[in-house]
């Protein structure tokens, strides 16, 4: 995985190879989209519904490439894109104009987040690097070098004065944003760091890894905490930014919410049918929405575990983000489309239809096989497992 061919693709989505084997053709011509659900289908979605909003499928914003990440800013007015073209692109929510394409770096451009203050944008890449840039001017302003291998993921503190990011050399690493400099080095995973997070305090971190474990990590010292171990390769977390909840994606669809401070699995969310690429908490740590290769978004109750809402792709749906005010959700697709979708007051009557044009993908080759990485025993003193290996009724 650490090469690509002059004549075909390898893709690699968040460290570990894609379970389905498939060859990316065209999409159909059109696709309807009823009661807010992107769909191939010709009869109506059914959607468990027990909130008072309904997402209304907004509007489009077509990358150049197949799309790996997005984030909203802090204000709401903006959002990033990261992707196949080695880039990452800001555009205007409300205009839908493209207002800037930050280059730099030399490969995929795989995870991208805003600063707390809005005003720096972290970008990582296949490239080994991750890379901070000026919003206004889009101007690179640093670059944060010693992965020796593609990152993952990327991660800003709560007070935008560290970031975290996670590689596919194993590692997590805590950074410095004035000086540059590396805080940690978090090297207990014996595979590729998929996805990392910080707590809502900023005192924790957490990372998913293709080991199957999700670790719990100390920003002061260093030291892990803690981990979670599954039957499967972690590909996405998240933490609740109003409490201590966090959130697990996995290669076999599967999401897990658990308390982190308890070590408790509060909530097995079964949907998915294959891997969990992209999970989000919205502002108010309510629900959770989450991207899959089976093409479909999904929003979670948080407190039963129960879905709310199904949104249905042309192909995977590879990252999710929330607006700030939790009234819009941005999901990021293989097809080289970004979707918006906004929330409306629920009416029984309200029903709509319109066409979305289709566009052609470029030629990608998928792989059938997992990533390499094999399970290993554990010389750990005495670790905490957190029985992640059962079913959470």
């Amino acid at each position: 995985m650490n090469f690509v061919t002059s004549t075909t693709m390898l893709l690699t989505l968040m460290g570990v190879l894609l379970t389905q084997g498939a060859h990316i053709n065209s999409m159909e011509s059109a696709v309807k989209i009823n009661h807010s659900l992107v769909s191939t289908d010709t009869k109506p979605l059914a959607v468990e519904n027990s909130l008072n909003y309904n997402f209304r499928y907004s509007k489009n914003f077509i990358h150049t490439h197949s799309i790996l990440s997005v984030a909203y800013s802090p204000d709401g007015k903006s959002f990033l894109i990261g992707g196949h073209d080695n880039t990452a692109h800001l555009w205007d929510v409300k205009t839908g104009h493209h207002l800037d394409i930050l280059k730099g770096h030399s490969s995929f451009v795989t995870s991208v987040a805003f600063s707390p203050d809005g005003n720096t944008i972290l970008t990582g890449s296949w490239d080994s690097t991750a890379r901070l840039w000026d919003v206004k001017t889009g101007q690179q302003l640093k670059v944060l070098k010693g992965h020796k291998g593609p990152i993952w993921s990327v991660a800003y503190s709560p007070e935008g004065t560290t970031v975290l990011t996670g590689s596919s050399d194993n590692t997590a690493r805590l950074w410095y944003v004035e000086t540059e400099q590396q805080i940690h080095l978090l090297k207990k995973h014996k595979g590729t760091v998929n996805s990392v997070a910080y707590s809502s305090d900023g005192a924790t971190v957490l990372t998913g890894s293709s080991d199957y474990t999700a670790r719990l990590w100390d920003v002061k010292t260093g030291q892990q905490l803690d981990f979670l171990k599954h039957t499967h390769g972690i590909v996405s977390v998240a933490s609740n930014p109003k409490g201590k909840t966090v959130l697990i994606g996995c290669v076999d669809g599967t999401v897990f919410l658990c308390d982190a401070e308890r070590g408790k699995p509060l909530h097995l969310l079964k949907g998915h049918k294959s891997t969990v690429y992209s999970g989000t908490f919205n502002p108010d740590g309510t629900t959770i929405l989450t991207g899959s290769f089976d093409k479909t978004a999904r929003l979670w109750d948080v407190k039963t575990g129960q879905q709310l809402y199904l949104l249905k792709h042309m192909r995977c749906v590879t990252s999710v983000a929330y607006s700030p005010d939790g009234m819009a959700l941005l999901t990021g697709c293989h097809d080289n489309i970004a979707r918006l979708w906004t929330l409306t007051k629920i009416s029984q009557e309200d029903s709509y239809d319109v066409e979305v044009e289709s566009t052609a993908l470029p030629t990608s080759i998928f792989t059938d096989s997992l990533s390499s990485t094999e399970e290993t025993e554990s010389v750990e003193e005495e670790p905490r497992v957190l029985g992640l290996t059962q079913a959470i009724n």
